[in-house]
């Protein structure tokens, strides 16, 4: 029996270490005079640099198969259209060399960007700021390098120019979690981590939920214009499993979609409860042998994650025996999450599910025989995998 696993994934991310930030900026003459004249301090309302932003979309939240994304907060990369606003192009206090100013308490964020005559941004617009017109999954592209960014500022720069987004510490913005989201009292979401801080935590769309007061100190900057009335996208909590009743050509139709299952489309039937049983059956055995675990009746919705839903569909097309999971994407679109052919098989496969392994399932097209099953696991970085046993 030959097998060819597929697993799909948007490449690992190793984690890197921040260092203090130095600046690419060629110091300052130091000009010595025998009487300075103290110069008066700068009104505490005067501007820094700031970018103007168009108006645009923002693709909010990541795309399912994403490392380590979070998808109970993170919506799917739902697009929402932004009025014009500008932004400090540095963390307040908004000046080039100076450090970012620390709070724990978003309400005196809002109060000093108030005092410039500004606002605190919301968390749309920081992320807007942060991918630029070419949605980068990091302020600057489409990697991050923690080193990098703090010896060089230019480089992490987001697409609009803005500096140090999220790059040494998280950043406070306006905005509230939605209230199901909210556990202890973290209602403020904030946007960005510390340098030392793991790579996925400097995404554009990554979420923080905090306490909005007496929280560990955070940085912020200042938005200029109008607030935006639009909100972050409600992120849907779909029930772990739940069984599809589905027309043959609507399955075919969602696979032919996908490069990745597009040769199993055409003539693709999918296996249902009498097949699960045959692979039971293969092995001398019935369902009691699945010890608590439930054998699915046909092609189900599979929320492995509070926030991700998949497809998982079992049958055979294009001359072989097929175990597909699919994401479920906005607009009635699918992606390829991962699965396993049993290449010029014709084996029924059943797959088993149950509530306290909600990150999991087990399949086999022979129940119990060694190298014709395995698992579908959701690991820790939040991709999903058909691993054979």
């Amino acid at each position: 029996m030959l097998a060819i696993g597929l697993v799909a994934s948007l490449g690992g991310l190793a984690a890197c270490g921040g260092t203090p930030e130095v600046s690419s900026e060629p110091d300052a003459a130091v000009v010595v005079a025998p009487a300075p004249t103290p110069r008066a301090p700068e009104p505490a309302g005067a501007p820094g640099p700031t970018i103007a932003v168009a108006a645009g979309t923002v693709l909010a939240g990541s795309a399912p198969g994403t490392p380590f994304r979070r998808p109970s907060r993170e919506a799917d990369e739902i697009s929402v259209e932004l009025p014009a606003f500008a932004i400090d192009r540095h963390p307040y206090p908004n000046e080039p060399f100076a450090p970012p100013q620390l709070v724990t308490s978003r309400a005196e964020a809002a109060s000093l960007c108030e005092a410039r005559g500004a606002r605190l941004c919301t968390e749309l617009e920081w992320e807007r700021a942060c991918e630029g017109d070419a949605h980068d999954r990091f302020p600057g592209g489409r990697t991050w390098d923690a080193d990098r960014c703090s010896q060089d500022r230019a480089a992490c720069a987001s697409g609009v120019g803005a500096m140090r987004m999220g790059e040494t510490a998280p950043e406070w913005t306006a905005s509230d979690a939605a209230e199901s989201l909210v556990r202890r009292g973290r209602s403020a979401v904030l946007r960005g981590s510390y340098g030392d801080a793991p790579v996925d935590q400097h995404r554009c769309d990554a979420r923080v939920l905090e306490v909005p007061e007496g929280a560990p100190a955070a940085a912020f900057r200042c938005c200029h214009g109008p607030a935006p009335s639009v909100r972050y996208p409600d992120v849907d909590r779909p029930r772990e499993v739940v069984d599809l009743t589905l027309e043959r050509d609507a399955i075919r139709a969602a696979l032919r979609s996908v490069p990745e299952l597009a040769p199993y489309a055409d003539d693709f039937e999918p296996y249902g409860e009498a097949d699960g049983d045959r692979a039971l059956a293969c092995a001398g055995v019935d369902r009691r042998a699945l010890a608590g675990w439930e054998l699915a009746p046909g092609p189900f919705a599979w929320s492995p994650s509070p926030g991700e839903a998949t497809w998982v569909v079992a049958g055979r097309g294009g001359g072989s025996s097929l175990l597909a999971v699919l994401y479920v994407l906005p607009g009635d679109r699918f992606a390829h999450a991962a699965s396993f052919v049993l290449e010029g098989e014709d084996a029924p496969i059943g797959v088993a599910r149950t509530p306290p392994s909600r990150g999991e399932l087990q399949w086999s097209a022979c129940w119990g025989r060694p190298g014709d099953g395995g698992v579908v696991r959701f690991g820790e970085d939040s991709i999903v995998r058909v691993i054979s046993h």
